[in-house]
């Protein structure tokens, strides 16, 4: 995310069911960019509602379409859920998480602020949740296990 991130790309999207990781090769991908949005700058705003319920921030999902948000600082709340889902009780985790899913997008820490003290992707793959309740857009147990796009069949590109 940070990535996409520093090259003005917003995913709008992110939850479980987007992520596709390979054991193997410790390898996260982010996936299903039907809805992202190019950013000229990190406060850049963009129209919604969008995303999924569940995972997406609040004022992604306000009901009325006019409604203006802060791209990028979106996907900042939906990655604290995502870490908060897989967060084993590590208490620094679930501090970031709450970090990142500050009701005032403002307040929400831009990625680059973490990248010291971060979790590696694979290890969060890997923790096994604490039995929490899922929003109910997560429906598939096995969506972080799924085949690496350099072997996923063609109309997976």
């Amino acid at each position: 995310m940070k990535f996409l991130h520093s090259c003005g790309i917003a995913h709008l999207d992110i939850k479980p069911d987007n992520l596709v990781f390979d054991e193997e090769i410790n390898w996260l991908v982010l996936i299903d960019f039907d809805i992202t949005v190019r950013c000229e700058n990190p406060e850049d705003t963009t129209q919604g509602p969008c995303g999924t319920r569940g995972w997406s921030a609040p004022e992604a999902l306000h009901p009325v379409s006019s409604h203006c948000f802060i791209a990028i600082r979106a996907d900042l709340w939906s990655c604290g859920k995502v870490v908060d889902f897989f967060n084993p009780g590590d208490p620094q985790l679930l501090e970031l998480a709450q970090k990142l899913m500050n009701d005032d997008p403002m307040k929400r820490p831009m990625l680059e602020t973490f990248s010291s003290q971060a979790p590696k992707a694979a290890d969060l793959c890997k923790a096994q949740p604490k039995r929490k309740e899922r929003p109910e857009a997560f429906t598939d147990d096995n969506a972080m296990k799924r085949t690496r796009p350099d072997t996923a069949p063609a109309s997976f590109y």
